[in-house]
Parts: structure tokens; C-alpha cells; sequence
């Protein structure tokens, strides 16, 4: 039986692909392990308003740089007037939200604060205190910034989410 050119080719092709498969081994199991390390802060970051519009390759992204802070009943996560530097997601607990020292705002499991003062560049605008032990994730203001406003969709849901916090009382302009 006589192989074509074609035929020649093909099986060419078909030899060489279980060689490079063999030979990309080590760096294709390098990008496993380096992939999502926490599934949970995955799906805790897709609940956020401001991330769920984007792909999950992003989300994922930015859950390898989620940073955990633990906070005890009572601590005060950050003041009014304070310069922000993080955006933060509660994994569990619950924190109240104060505007010149009155409570405004009860957040809990899943929600999230300290977007104003990264998107609009102003000093926070109420004080965060812990109301039960509190289990944060964090994510910097670079990454956040980033992400927040690369996106269309997700800088929508941003502008969105600050105008709920602006407008939900008066005087309430948390975080």
C-alpha cells in the first residue's frame, strides 16, 4: 500500500504530537498547580457585584490576590477620613457601618465595603467596626483599581454599587 503526500504528512503530524505532548508534560502540570488554589474565594469574589461581570479566568486571577485578615469582635477595620487602601470582602462575620459615629449599615457574609474611596480617590467615608469575630478578604488598591475600571461592564456595576451606597440614606457614603 503506497502513502500519499498527504497521507505522509498526516501521519508526520500524528507522530510528533504525543512527542510534544511528553516533552510539555512538566510545564502543563507547572499550570495546574498554579492554578486556583481556593475554589470558595473564586466563587466568593463572583458574588461581588463589581467582579461577577467579568471572566472567570479574571476572577480567578484575582483570587490569587486576596490577601486574609481576621478581625475580633469590637476592632475597627478602618476610620472615617482614613486614606483607603484596600477593598474588602467579608468571608464570614458581620460589620457595622458608621457615618459620623452613628450606624447606618449592618454588612455581612459575602458583602463587601471600601470601594468608594478607591474609585472616586477620597478619604473613606465612614468607619468600619467589627459587630462578631470577622474573617476579611482583601484586595489591594492596585488590583482593584485595575480590575474594578478595566472592564465596561464591571466599571458599570462599580459606578452602580457606589451611587446604591451614595444615595441608600442620607449621609450614608460607606466606604
Amino acid at each position: 500500500m503506497r502513502i500519499s503526500a498527504f497521507g505522509g504528512a498526516l501521519l508526520a503530524t500524528g507522530a510528533f504530537l504525543p512527542v510534544l505532548a511528553i516533552a510539555l508534560n512538566r510545564q502543563l502540570r507547572r499550570l495546574d498547580a498554579s492554578s486556583v488554589k481556593n475554589p470558595a474565594l473564586v466563587e466568593l469574589l463572583g458574588r461581588i457585584p463589581i467582579f461577577a461581570p467579568l471572566p472567570e479566568s479574571a476572577i480567578e486571577h484575582l483570587a490569587s490576590s486576596l490577601t486574609a485578615r481576621a478581625f475580633p469582635a469590637g476592632a475597627v477595620v478602618f476610620s472615617q477620613g482614613e486614606r483607603g487602601d484596600r477593598f474588602y470582602i467579608i468571608e464570614s462575620g458581620q460589620v457595622d457601618v458608621l457615618t459620623d459615629g452613628i450606624s447606618v449599615a449592618t454588612l455581612g457574609s459575602s458583602d463587601s465595603f471600601g470601594e468608594i474611596a478607591l474609585l472616586r480617590d477620597v478619604p473613606r467615608t465612614a468607619t468600619i467596626r467589627t459587630l462578631t469575630d470577622v474573617q476579611l478578604q482583601r484586595l489591594d488598591r492596585a488590583r482593584f483599581t485595575g480590575t474594578g475600571t478595566g472592564n465596561s461592564t464591571s466599571a458599570d456595576a462599580a459606578d452602580a454599587v457606589v451611587g446604591s451606597r451614595l444615595g441608600l440614606r442620607s449621609g450614608f457614603t460607606a466606604v
